[in-house]
Order: C-alpha cells, then sequence, then structure tokens
C-alpha cells in the first residue's frame, strides 16, 4: 500500500488475485480500481483491500465466496466491494475466508466456513456475505435451544405417569441371592394412599428448599465443566496445539471423575453424612475447588482445584437428591424422583453457554459466578435445609 492510498501486486496470477492482468506479474504493478486503501491482505488465491472510509475490495479466486458479494463468478477479476460491510478498521484473511474488525469491536467473517472459519457457530460450507463472530459459545447456545425445544415438546406431548391406582401387599426385600425374597413390610400405610394423596408439586414447602439447592449448584457444577477446556488452552498456551490441549483436558476430566467417585463410594458410605451437611460440605468444596481453578497458572493447580471442586460436587448432588426423598412419604417418591432428575438436567440447558460467554469476557466473570452460586448455597443453605437423615 503507497501513501497515495495505491495498492500494488505482484507474483502468481493464476486468479487474478494480484489483479485483471493477465498472467503472472513479475514486477509491481497498480491494482486498477483501488484508491484510498490503508491496509492490503492476501489469502491463498484471494485480497482484500481496506479504504480509508471503512470499506472493503476483494478480488481474485470466488470459489468459497470469497469476494463477499452476490456474485457467483469463480474469479472476480477487478477489485469489487464487499456487500453490507463498514466501518471496518482492521481485516484479516484465511486462505479462503476474511475476517474484518468493526469499529464498534464486532468481527465479521465471509468465504469458506467448512470447518467452522467464520466463528458463527455453523458449519455450512461457505457465506457470500459478511456474517458476525458469536464467539465460543455458538455451539453451545445452538445446543442450549435445542434442549429448551425438547424439554417443551416433552412437557407437552409426554403422557402424565401419577398411577392411577393404589399398590397393595407386602413389600419383600431384594433377592441378592436365588430363591424367593423374605417379606420386609407392608405397604398398606395410610399415609401411602394415592387415592386420597394430592400431587406432588414443585412449590410444596417440604422439597422446595432441596430443589432450589440442586438448581444452584447445578448450575455451578455445569458451567464448570463448560469452561474448563478453554482455561487449559489458554492457561498452559495450547491453542495452536489442539491435539496436546485434548490430552490434558482429558487427564483434568480423569482426575474430576476420581474425586466424584471418591466422594460417593468413599466418603459418603464411609462417614454416613446427613443431607444437609453433605450440600454444604460439597457447597463449601466446590466453590475453593473453583476460585483455585480460576486462578491456576499451571496444569498442577489446575487439576488440584479441578479435582477439589469435582469432589465438592460429588457430595453436593447426592445430598440434595436424598434430602429431597427423605422430605416425602413413600407414595411422593416416584414424584420427588423425576423433579430430581429434572433439576439435574436443567442445569446443562443454557449455564455452560453462560460460562464461556462470560470466561470471553472475562476468566474470572465466569469462574468468580460460579464460586458465587456455591458461597450463596453454603450461606442460605445453613438455615434453610433441615433434613438429617444419614444418605448411606
Amino acid at each position: 500500500v503507497r501513501s497515495d492510498g495505491a495498492v500494488w501486486c505482484w507474483g502468481a496470477n493464476d486468479y487474478h488475485q494480484v489483479g485483471p492482468m493477465d498472467g503472472d506479474v513479475t514486477m509491481p504493478t497498480a491494482v486498477p480500481g483501488v484508491t484510498g486503501a490503508v491496509a492490503v491482505v492476501a489469502g491463498a488465491w484471494h485480497t482484500c483491500a481496506l479504504l480509508t472510509g471503512g470499506q472493503v475490495l476483494c478480488w481474485g479466486r470466488n470459489n468459497h465466496r470469497q469476494m463477499g458479494n452476490s456474485s457467483t463468478e469463480a474469479i472476480q477479476a477487478t477489485p469489487a466491494p464487499v456487500a453490507d460491510l463498514g466501518n471496518v478498521v482492521a481485516l484479516g484473511a484465511g486462505n479462503d475466508h476474511t475476517c474484518a474488525v468493526l469499529n464498534s469491536g464486532l468481527v465479521r467473517c465471509w468465504g469458506r466456513n467448512d470447518a467452522g472459519q467464520l466463528g458463527d457457530g455453523s458449519f455450512v460450507s461457505s457465506t457470500s456475505s459478511p456474517v458476525p463472530v458469536v464467539g465460543l459459545a455458538g455451539p453451545l447456545l445452538a445446543f442450549a435451544l435445542i434442549g429448551l425445544i425438547v424439554l417443551v415438546m416433552l412437557r407437552w406431548r409426554l403422557p402424565d405417569d401419577v398411577p392411577r391406582f393404589a399398590a397393595r401387599g407386602a413389600v419383600a426385600s431384594y433377592p441378592l441371592s436365588a430363591g424367593p425374597g423374605e417379606p420386609a413390610g407392608d405397604d398398606d400405610d395410610p399415609d401411602d394412599d394415592a387415592g386420597d394423596a394430592t400431587p406432588l408439586r414443585w412449590t410444596d414447602r417440604r422439597i422446595r428448599p432441596w430443589l432450589l439447592a440442586g438448581f444452584i449448584g447445578g448450575q455451578a457444577q455445569a458451567m464448570m465443566l463448560g469452561v474448563i477446556g478453554f482455561l487449559i488452552l489458554d492457561r498452559l498456551h495450547l491453542r495452536l496445539k489442539p491435539d496436546e490441549g485434548a490430552a490434558i483436558t482429558g487427564i483434568v476430566l480423569m482426575a474430576g471423575a476420581f474425586a466424584t467417585l471418591l466422594a460417593q463410594w468413599g466418603l459418603i458410605p464411609l462417614l454416613k453424612p446427613g443431607p444437609r451437611a453433605t450440600v454444604l460440605a460439597g457447597a463449601a468444596l466446590g466453590g475453593v475447588g473453583i476460585l483455585m481453578t480460576g486462578v491456576a497458572g499451571d496444569l498442577h493447580a489446575i487439576v488440584f482445584g479441578f479435582a477439589m471442586a469435582s469432589l465438592g460436587f460429588g457430595l453436593f448432588r447426592p445430598g440434595f437428591t436424598a434430602g429431597a426423598s427423605l422430605a416425602v412419604p413413600r407414595r411422593d417418591q416416584g414424584s420427588v424422583a423425576g423433579m430430581t432428575a429434572s433439576i439435574n438436567g436443567s442445569a446443562y440447558l443454557i449455564s455452560p453457554a453462560i460460562g464461556v460467554l462470560l470466561y470471553n469476557w472475562h476468566a474470572m466473570a465466569g469462574y468468580g459466578l460460579m464460586a458465587a452460586f456455591c458461597g450463596w448455597l453454603l450461606l442460605w443453605g445453613w438455615s434453610a435445609l433441615k433434613q438429617d437423615q444419614p444418605v448411606g
């Protein structure tokens, strides 16, 4: 780019990426039709220039819509403006796509997209007009939308599973060996008369605190799982080494899985804490582990923090499930089981996307919100959760 705003190019010209000249250009030559340029970028077989007014001109190969306009010609020999694009302050080009930074800070891209080059959350093969980059959360937002649609369809079409007739008879113990099970009790409990029972509601004061605890804690865990891979790539500088990043992410997730199993197969059976103690201890460990992960700067610190958080959530989930179950009689066990399962699943509808959006803005914004959820659960749960029966 010359001081007078002209663009001079030279080199291979198979697809007129140098300009409308015929054949390869061995000497620097002015590109006709380009004035007032402030920057120029080149892809594999296309070239784009940024003008002083914030417009963009492109020329060269157009097999993947690199020109960013309605042209369907395979080659655009003369510079042509990119459609619906202005106020551009910077340009960058890949092999077959181009991205522009607007003065608002937004980024728009056009061209080839078979591997997600445009960052719009899709894998449409190419696009002829600039599309906004939605960031790392784009695919997660799409998955969250699908999850919400499925939830609505299930609520609308799934038949009611409340039994129409009460069960009667003796309750038999589960046969752990060959032979009939021994009767363990009579199910004719007047409190369990399904005919006189009203359906269990989400607002029932017996289970409401446990369901709220499960909802808040579940959001924190879902965010943590959605963000951890990006944190590893950034803190260990592995953005350009995705294979190594994936392997290390697997190691961190494995450490979290072992910590969860330690909580559920080791600590709970050994210590036999009540639901309240389990939820509160889990929230405390989860919050501390999340903060440690958020400030970690090396692999060892990330593994330790993530494992501690996973240990906490490994305590929390059985605690809130047991607390809700123990709060109602036998006749409502089916209903409360469905509610706790719904609470567990709801955490993964939108929270991972929110976590990634906040992480894109600032790492500690996402991790701070997760820790805040755990802190609130600890403080609120101290007075709101009353159940004290052992979990296991």
